[in-house]
Formats: C-alpha cells, structure tokens, sequence
C-alpha cells in the first residue's frame, strides 16, 4: 500500500473556488446573517439544490458559516484527516524528484494560502459538514449585481455546490470515500476528481433556478480560466493552476453532456476526460512494487506514483514547453518510483505510449528537459533516456540498475473503467 498525500486530496477538501462561483454572478445582499445561513434562504437552496440532483438528504444538514481567517486552520485540519505531515512531506518530495514541484515551495503550505485566499466554500468528507465563507474575495461588479437584483447570487452558488456534494457522498460514498484516500494513483485521482467537481458545477447552476441558464462548456472553461489567472491563484505554480481547473472545467463539460450518468461511470484516467473521442479509452496500469526491494544499497523507497497525460503537461509546460501536446498526447499510461539515496533523491519512470511516434516525441521533448529538471530539483545527475518501441524508461544514475529489471518486475493490467482500474489495484494490493 503506498501511503501520502495526493493534489487530488487538497480538491477534496477545498470546495468551491471563489472564481469558480465568479462564473455565475455576485453578492452585497447576503444570504448570510450573524454568522449563520438565513433559515429560510437554506431551506429553499437545499430543496432546489436535492430536486436539482434528483437525491434527497438521509439526515439533517447544518451547514456552517466562517471566515476566510478561520480558513486557515480548517483547511490544515482537513488535510491532514487521515495522515501525517511526514506522509504529506514524502509525497512532496516525490514530486519534487520527477520536476512536478519547485523545490523552494512547501506543497501543504501552498494549498493552505491560495485556499485561504481564494476558497468561497467547501464540503469536507471526514466531517460531513458543509462550510460557507462569509467574506469571499469578490469584484465589486458581483457585489453590484447582487445588491441590485436582491440576491446573493454567489453564496447561493456556492451553498448548492457544496450541498452537491454532501449529496454525492450519501449517493456515490465508494468515490468520495477514495478520494480522500491516497494511494498514488494521482492520475485516476484527477479524472474522478473532474466527474465530482463538474457534477457539483452543473446542478449548483441548476439549483439556482430561475433564468439560469446551463454555460456552454467552452465558454465556461474560457470564463473560469479568464478569472482565475489573477491574483493568488496565477501565482500558484502550474500543478496547482491546471489541476485545479481541469476539476472544474473538464469535469463541467463531462456532466454537461452527460447529466448524473457521470458519477455512476467516471472516467478513470486524465486522458479520458481531456479527449472526447477518448472517453472510454482503455490505458496499461502498472505496479512498480516488485522494484522496491530491488533498490541498490543505500536506497530506500520513497513514493510510487502514475502522472498521467495531465501530469505530463504539467511537466512539459513548467519546464518552458508551452503548449506542445504533440509530446503529451497518446499517452497510454506511464508509472515512476521515486528513492531517497545517499546522495540524495533517485526516480525511475516508465511511459507507455500509443505509437512508437508518439514515443519518440515524448522522448526527444524530455530529453531537451531532462538536465534543467534534473538542476531544479538538485538531484545528483540527469535522467538517462530509453526508447524501446512504445516505452520511455527515464532514469537517474543510482536506480539505473533497475532498468534491467522492468520488463520481468513490472506488473501491467490493461483497463478502460474505474472498476476495472480497482479491481487492479485490489489484486496489487494497493486499494485498501
């Protein structure tokens, strides 16, 4: 079972994004008072809110009010639920090692001051609770909006989000419930993070009633990503930035087109929610876990992991890549063990890729990164790069004798649903 802390994780817990909720309108009038919901406001967004989504509450719902400087402590508290900051410090380092993470930048603290400064609301799992931010940051054009139409556009939004998802987790407990359970599966963690975030994004729309009318998927992702690169939130590095929109913007347009279907069939890689004509697409899961005691003297395990087609991206474009999904795109599943050894942090990595063209792509843009990745992170030589036909095995020095050893060591399952990648995973071992 590989323990830590995923980005997936901080999506769970940190809810609705103030420039999520900017995407509908805003808010002078408030439906908050005396720091509490306004008993009659409530009960008719959490009606609209259940007939919306088609479930009703099995137990009474008292959602709760704070502040954004109560956020801080709430936010820490809800991370760190069901593991310790040395686990959270073990994953952070793994991302560090594979050039995910800029190694002067603490990852809990990160997530804890833009949730701090940008977090309007949020559901947290292991609390049952939903929470509503009083004071959201918020244009003064939302707050005219709202004070001339009499309605707390935003906080009503916000509410029927996170009521969305307080209902999931009575309906679909198996998602949310894994979620929240890290198990290096960060990929698999994005896609059913996107079906979770985007059905909450549509039936809180729905919730509001009246003349709202559903946002064309393309125009709310122009919309959301128009407001979000500003302020806290654009200086996040890319991991935070594109993670957190693809929750919101690919998974709104999967439940666009795909109502309350979604959640009972989510996709189970990035790749299957970034390409339409790839929704269904099977891709090769790998386990790496034979190699851990195979590690050269000296080396001790650190984190297992599978960065996916989105971590990809996220890779190529920190790096100085831009927009070249000529590299990233026919992925077909990739896993990466990183080590802790005496001279400091090791990784293997595998990818697998539809074509032996779209290995070589892959292969001659990493390489072109390898060796600035390699001086952020401070590891203690570059990477060396394999091309065996439809795989890329990237390596540093001290795990290099493992590279050998892949093809008999690594055990692969070829899956296209979340059940089949559990059933996988359960096989392994590593689905607790």
């Amino acid at each position: 079972m590989t323990s830590g802390f995923s980005i997936r994780r901080f999506r769970a817990v940190t809810g609705s994004l103030a420039l999520i909720a900017a995407a509908v309108v805003g808010c002078a009038y408030s439906i908050v008072s005396a720091g509490s919901i306004r008993p009659g406001s409530f009960e008719s967004i959490l009606d609209r809110t259940q007939r919306a989504r088609g479930i009703r509450v099995a137990a009474p719902v008292e959602p709760r009010v704070i502040t954004r400087r109560e956020l801080p402590a709430l936010l820490r508290r809800a991370a760190l639920a069901d593991a310790s900051e040395a686990e959270f410090h073990r994953y952070e380092q793994s991302l560090v090692a594979v050039g995910l993470w800029p190694p002067d930048r603490a990852l809990l603290e990160a997530f804890i001051e833009l949730g701090a400064s940008e977090v309007a609301g949020l559901y947290v799992p292991s609390e049952r609770t939903v929470y509503v931010v009083s004071d959201p940051r918020m244009p003064f054009s939302m707050r005219l909006a709202s004070m001339l139409s009499r309605r707390d556009w935003m906080r009503e939004f916000v509410l029927a989000h996170e009521l969305v998802h307080l209902l999931q987790h009575q309906a679909h407990p198996e998602l949310i419930d894994w979620i929240e359970t890290p198990v290096g599966q960060d990929d698999a963690g994005y896609a059913v993070q996107a079906a979770i975030e985007g059905d909450a994004v549509r039936y809180g729309l729905e919730a509001l009633g009246g003349s709202i009318v559903l946002p064309d998927p393309e125009e709310f992702r122009e919309g959301s990503e128009s407001e979000a690169y500003r302020g806290a939130f654009a200086q996040a590095p890319a991991l935070i930035r594109v993670t957190f929109l693809f929750a919101y913007t690919g998974g709104y347009r999967l439940s666009y087109f795909e109502g309350s279907d979604l959640l009972a069939a989510p996709p189970a890689s990035s790749e299957q929610v970034l390409h339409a004509d790839r929704r269904r697409e099977a891709f090769v899961t790998i386990d790496l876990g034979a190699l851990h005691a195979r590690l050269p003297a000296g080396c001790h395990f650190l984190y297992e992991n599978t960065m996916g087609e989105l971590g990809i991206s996220v890779l190529l474009r920190e790096a100085g890549e831009g927009d070249r999904r000529d590299a990233w795109e026919g992925w077909d599943g990739d896993r990466y063990l990183v080590a802790r050894c005496a001279g400091g942090l090791e990784f293997l990595w595998i990818s697998v890729w539809d074509s032996e063209s779209d290995a070589l792509e892959f292969a001659q843009a990493y390489r072109e990164l390898a060796g600035p990745l390699a001086a952020r992170a401070g590891l203690g030589s570059v990477p060396g790069v394999t091309l065996i036909g439809r795989e890329v095995v990237a390596s540093t020095a001290a795990v290099a004798p493992l590279v050998g050893s892949l093809a008999g060591a690594s055990r692969r399952t070829r899956v296209a649903t979340l059940d089949e990648l559990f059933g996988a995973l359960r096989a392994r071992r590593v689905l607790r």
